[in-house]
């Protein structure tokens, strides 16, 4: 975990996050905020400012709320298929502000992609 490309600054990683989404004034574009964007936004907050929730009830690679039955760990072999399919490693495994578990159904559609 601790090869993983983690960026420290809160601040800077919502810069990344966020690249693209916003208009020249700095406002979110209405049009480009998907559910992924509000996802990360809400990821953002949360890491700046705790959360009440518990991160591990979510999946890491879709952010969707999982149920105890359809989660997975994160295993090396997850990690490959992640690094294949997006093109780069999945990191903050060291963060205790990310979700540590994915769901069953995300890890069965790499798999098919893969195959």
């Amino acid at each position: 975990m601790a090869d993983c490309d983690v960026v420290d600054d809160a601040e800077e990683t919502k810069d990344v996050l966020f690249a693209g989404l916003t208009s020249s004034c700095g406002r979110p574009r209405s049009s480009s905020l998907s559910s992924t964007a509000r996802e990360l936004q809400m990821f953002c907050t949360m890491a700046t400012r705790g959360c009440s929730n518990d991160h591990n009830k979510f999946c890491y690679i879709c952010g969707e709320l999982t149920m105890k039955k359809q989660q997975r760990n994160i295993t090396d072999f997850v990690k490959k298929l992640y690094f294949d399919y997006f093109g780069v490693k999945l990191g903050d495994q060291d963060k205790s502000c990310v979700p540590h578990i994915v769901c069953c159904i995300r890890v069965e559609e790499l798999k098919q992609w893969l195959s």
